[in-house]
């Protein structure tokens, strides 16, 4: 071998030599580096998990500061970490806060959350650096560099919360703004109270676009569904583009509005959007509407051209809804004036109870809510100025149409349905309304009885009811 090359080879084995520890210091590191990535990967699918789960228990109640810890700890022991060992949780991991976007200083252990305080937690973070060894890695091979680190510490965080909201954009105006009222019932000698909220009748259909207490022209309200009083508003958001997805599945971006809230509506609640309401009906002819996020109701069936004697004693047409009154200046309904219109008949009253059963007022029980009355009582509750009188013979124990499982009751829907879509939870306004924001005095339910007509600015709905806070569904999602 020529001495040149005999020295070029020597200089290679120099040079590898030198190069040797730092090729396996480098390798090392990509292993270490391996490591804490799965070990981080570990980490946030637990914190992700466990303030999902936390979060969907949060219904602003104490107890549901209670669900969201078990619920947390449960989810997060199921998962394992470094080839299969089980996660050791900690409660201190978790956190709750009003507001997703609060500094991290701001969150509150659960043992710092009152009644008080639990009315508005509805997020969730979870951090592992609270699970201590769990989230460390310990580094091998980077110690060839040199390197005085020992151990990685793995951070992974999540916050969860409530996303929306089932309340469905359209709001309408108190007929009264008092929550409990009452109606009297006039039988013979006896006079019953029947128990109204906010003016509404339960059993009684209303178009939910033609009504306003305080005047002759119509009021109705299209909410804001991403934009609220605590912020400026974008009016872009209430467009028809931004405003149909959200009527659709009947949802507003909040993460509650009970009473006293604020929100953002616009006059009138615009009849074109009525045509997505009827997505609940299996209908979405013109509707931007589909079968995924606005699935129809169990019960599709529509109760407005027949009853055919089986439910009420009419033998043809009626009224989708109870027939437009004024009433001292005020548009309202036959079914809120006081005693009998000469002229109204049976018809004239629209569907009744085919949802809701209209109940006595109860000073002892909440909110009033009193036993129902029976089905002979229909010609004291819904007098008529000429013509038979409006009478059921059906059994009281008997499910209303909605709730019956048999024909001529009940239509099916195809095969992918939601119970209770048909129900719309409605914001029901203080009025008179003024300017571009309204309080919202309570959530009201209100069932539609037929589907809305665009044509006839029409959305026709039977109200059963106040919908509590915490029954009220809600989406909840991952902010980061």
């Amino acid at each position: 071998m020529h001495p040149s090359v005999r020295r070029r080879r020597g200089s290679v084995a120099v040079m590898y030599a030198v190069l040797l520890i730092p090729i396996i210091g480098f390798t090392g590191l990509a292993l270490d580096l391996s490591f804490a990535y799965t070990r981080r990967t570990e980490m946030q699918s637990v914190a992700d998990a466990a303030a999902l789960a936390a979060a969907r228990a949060l219904d602003g109640t104490m107890a549901g500061i209670e669900a969201a810890k078990t619920q947390a700890r449960t989810v997060a022991q199921r998962h394992k970490y470094s080839l299969g060992r089980a996660i050791v949780w900690t409660d201190t991991a978790l956190r709750f806060s009003d507001d997703p976007a609060k500094p991290d200083g701001d969150w509150l252990a659960a043992g710092s959350v009152n009644a008080a305080i639990a009315a508005n937690m509805y997020y969730a973070k979870v951090d592992t650096r609270e699970l201590g060894e769990q989230g460390q890695v310990d580094v091998i091979f980077a110690r060839v560099l040199g390197s005085a680190m020992e151990q990685m510490t793995i951070a992974a965080r999540a916050i969860a919360g409530r996303t929306g909201v089932q309340v469905t954009p359209l709001a309408v105006c108190a007929v009264n703004n008092t929550q409990v009222s009452t109606r009297d019932v006039v039988k013979g000698a006896v006079v019953e109270k029947e128990l109204l909220h906010y003016g509404f009748r339960r059993g009684v259909s209303y178009n939910l676009l033609n009504l306003n207490p305080h005047g002759s022209n119509p009021v109705s309200y299209l909410v804001n569904p991403l934009d609220f009083p605590n912020r400026p508003e974008d009016a872009n958001n209430r467009s028809l583009a931004v405003a149909r997805p959200f009527v659709c599945s009947g949802s507003i971006a909040t993460s509650n509005l009970r009473s006293g809230a604020m929100v953002y509506v616009a006059n009138p609640f615009p009849p074109a959007l009525a045509t997505e309401l009827n997505s609940r009906f299996s209908d979405y002819t013109g509707s931007s509407c589909n079968r995924v996020p606005a699935p129809p109701d169990r019960n599709i069936k529509e109760y407005r051209a027949w009853y055919f004697g089986w439910w009420m004693n009419s033998t043809g047409a009626i009224n989708s809804s109870a027939e437009p009154h004024d009433i001292g200046g005020a548009k309202l309904t036959i079914a809120d004036q006081s005693s009998a219109v000469v002229g109204i008949t049976k018809a004239s009253y629209g569907p009744l109870w085919a949802f809701s059963k209209a109940v006595k007022y109860d000073s002892g029980a909440p909110d009033g809510v009193g036993a129902p009355f029976l089905m002979a009582d229909w010609k004291f509750l819904y007098p008529v100025g000429s013509g038979t009188e409006v009478i059921s013979t059906h059994a009281d124990t008997l499910a209303s149409p909605y709730a019956s499982n048999n024909a001529p009751h009940r239509a099916a829907p195809p095969v992918v349905f939601l119970p209770l879509r048909r129900v719309l939870n409605i914001p029901v306004l203080e009025c008179p309304v003024a300017g571009s924001s309204a309080k919202v005095l309570a959530i009201g339910r209100f069932f539609m009885s037929s589907r809305a007509d665009a044509s006839a600015s029409a959305v026709y709905g039977e109200f059963g009811g106040l919908a509590p806070d915490a029954e009220l569904a809600a989406t909840v999602g991952l902010f980061q």
